[in-house]
């Protein structure tokens, strides 16, 4: 128990040193490196009248993979909600996903449905009419239902690629 204590207090001490060296780093940046952002939009996304662009709005840019705990991200498990939450017939499924967006191929055990969605995100600083930055991110969600006897066995498969 003592050492497990030694080693959190080493720890925060080096949290400390750490965040003092980048508080010292940022103060010594020159009033004309310092910009402030004032604007961001993003086009390719509706947001009011899709809900799966919805999601990929609110939890789509936070979803980062650990390889020491493989659990779904945050969209994942949104996107499975949404889908579990349409009623339980495969073609019914596979028709409300092409309503928003989705290419599907349906054969009679399977349902695999694709959405893709290009994303611009431009941001402004302050004192510049032009944009400073301008980044691309694809976005690409596979839905695949399977019957299993009475029920369905829904999985996610969700990919981003920023550039």
């Amino acid at each position: 128990m003592l050492g497990f204590r030694q080693g959190t207090n080493a720890a925060w001490l080096g949290a400390m040193i750490f965040l003092c060296s980048v508080c010292v780093w940022s103060s010594e940046l020159s009033a004309e490196q310092k910009q402030q952002l004032i604007g961001i939009a993003r086009e390719g996304l509706d947001t009011h009248g899709n809900r799966i662009d919805a999601l990929i709005a609110a939890f789509g840019y936070i979803c980062v993979r650990n390889p020491y705990n493989p659990r779904p991200c945050r969209i994942e498990s949104e996107l499975l909600e949404l889908v579990r939450g349409l009623p339980r017939d495969p073609t019914i499924i596979s028709r409300q996903l092409q309503e928003m967006g989705a290419r599907c191929v349906n054969d009679s055990a399977r349902l695999q449905c694709t959405y893709e969605r290009e994303v611009v995100t431009t941001a402004w600083v302050a004192g510049n009419s032009t944009p400073s930055n301008a980044l691309r991110d694809s976005f690409r969600i596979e839905f695949i239902v399977e019957k299993r006897g009475a029920s369905l066995d829904v999985k996610i498969l969700f990919q981003r690629n920023g550039a």
